[in-house]
């Protein structure tokens, strides 16, 4: 019996500390810069929240995330923002940042050479959200070393915290 309690116990403790790390990965994310951000997002009367957060990210390119075939931002790790869409369907495309033709400093020559693709806005990873009335929607946007791109959807009610 003591070991079972024993056991219950570890089991306990390690999920509070698992659910205290998943916070304080929220909590540390910054928000997108407002040049990196290209359309409208303001709340609007019949707008619900897309929650983007790309804390699971490890690539070194920017992540452009298209909405509707419109460059919506661009995302790098570690960073959180929040768009207010129109309820219905929306694609969602994640995929290489939009770079100028030719790099302006050694720096982003060696940038280039992994990140900069054609068309960027036709790769990547697409995922179709539908929203309805009374969610939140939370997109963990990620890449990784290899430039694999995923988007992973959570759905909420209201009365649920992201």
């Amino acid at each position: 019996m003591k070991r079972k309690l024993y056991f219950l116990c570890l089991i306990a403790s390690l999920s509070s500390v698992a659910l205290a790390q998943a916070n304080s990965v929220q909590d540390e994310l910054k928000a997108v810069p407002g040049n990196r951000i290209f359309i409208s997002h303001s709340q609007e009367s019949g707008t619900f929240p897309l929650y983007l957060e790309t804390g699971e990210a490890t690539g070194e390119c920017g992540i452009g995330l298209w909405l509707d075939g419109q460059l919506a931002m661009v995302l790098y790790p570690q960073e959180r923002s929040v768009l207010y869409l129109s309820s219905g369907s929306h694609e969602l495309r994640a995929s290489f940042e939009p770079l100028p033709e030719k790099p302006q400093s050694e720096e982003e020559k060696k940038h280039f050479k992994y990140c900069k693709k054609n068309k960027p806005e036709t790769l990547g990873f697409v995922k179709t959200i539908e929203s309805k009335r009374g969610e939140q929607i939370l997109a963990k946007v990620r890449s990784n070393q290899g430039y694999l791109y995923r988007i992973k959807t959570v759905r909420k009610d209201n009365q649920e915290k992201l």
